[in-house]
Formats: structure tokens, C-alpha cells, sequence
């Protein structure tokens, strides 16, 4: 996709990030430049382009404010809702909770790391952080597992560069 396709976002639809190559990434849909609605349908881009980076699902609306003629949001993520929001402040509470989801979620590998050993993620975390004693048995059980399970990597990468060597 080019840069020159971006066209601007309409509610409802969905966003995704793209590569327009060179190493640059973008959302295939900009951020609508409109403010007459005080901000809501930004609100909702930024909320599409949390979902669409990180899988957090936020959802923005209008509150109304009897002490303010200011437009006020609330925004809802899970069972958590912030309420009377201006429209910076509610930008800035979406971009803390997409950071923090992103924080939440286990590096790649985690799970299957700590689900090869038999023990659980925040375990294997505290384990490899030098946060928690294991008794020797309990540490070279964990270590032959985790040899086991990387010689079996091992072996699959030597026999995929065999058969890719063979094909050239």
C-alpha cells in the first residue's frame, strides 16, 4: 500500500496497520481531521488503532457534564470505565491502557517456554530473574526439559536447512 491510498477513517470500520515499505508502517486509514463533534469520531480512530496494534478493545462515548459546555468523553475498557474526560485527557487515557495492555501480555515465547518445563509464566519469570530458590532436583528437571525441548528445535532447523539445500 502507498501512503497516497490512505484515505480518512469513517466509524465503524475496521483499521490495521501497513507496511508502505522502507521500513515505514502506518494505519491504512488516517485519523479524521474533523472537531465539529468535539472529538468523538478521533476518540474512536484512536481507539480502532489500539485495538488494531495491540488487541485492546476500548470503546469511547459522550458524557454529559452539568458543570462544563466542554465536550466530555467517557472511555470503557473491560469492566473499567473513566468518566468526564476532556478530549486530551481522554487520548491520553487510551494511549496509557493500549501501553499498559501491551506490558500485560507475555513476551513471545514466555508461555512456551514455561509450559515445556511445567510450570507456570510468572514461575519461569521469577526463576530465570533469580527471584525464587528451586532446589537442585527441581532446577535440573527444568533444565532437562528445557534441553529435551531444544534439541528437538535443534534437529528440526538442521533437517529444514538440509531439505532447503537440497532444493537449490
Amino acid at each position: 500500500m502507498n501512503e497516497a491510498d490512505v484515505r480518512e477513517w469513517i466509524p465503524g470500520e475496521p483499521l490495521e496497520r501497513v507496511d508502505f515499505g522502507g521500513h515505514k508502517t502506518g494505519f491504512d486509514k488516517r485519523c479524521p481531521s474533523d472537531m465539529s463533534d468535539g472529538g468523538l469520531k478521533k476518540l474512536m480512530w484512536r481507539c480502532a488503532a489500539a485495538r488494531a496494534d495491540s488487541g485492546l478493545e476500548c470503546y469511547v462515548d459522550y458524557v454529559e457534564c452539568s458543570w462544563t459546555e466542554r465536550p466530555m468523553f467517557s472511555v470503557t475498557a473491560g469492566s473499567g470505565t473513566a468518566f468526564a474526560l476532556t478530549f486530551d485527557d481522554a487520548w491520553t487515557y487510551v494511549n496509557g491502557l493500549q501501553n499498559g495492555y501491551e506490558l500485560a501480555k507475555p513476551a513471545k515465547g514466555q508461555d512456551e517456554l514455561a509450559n515445556a518445563v511445567g510450570v507456570s509464566r510468572r514461575t519461569m519469570n521469577r526463576i530465570l530473574n533469580g527471584d525464587v530458590t528451586v532446589t537442585y532436583d527441581r532446577l535440573t528437571s527444568i533444565a532437562t526439559a528445557l534441553h529435551t525441548r531444544l534439541s528437538v528445535i535443534i534437529q528440526r532447523a538442521e533437517a529444514l536447512a538440509s531439505k532447503e539445500g537440497e532444493a537449490k
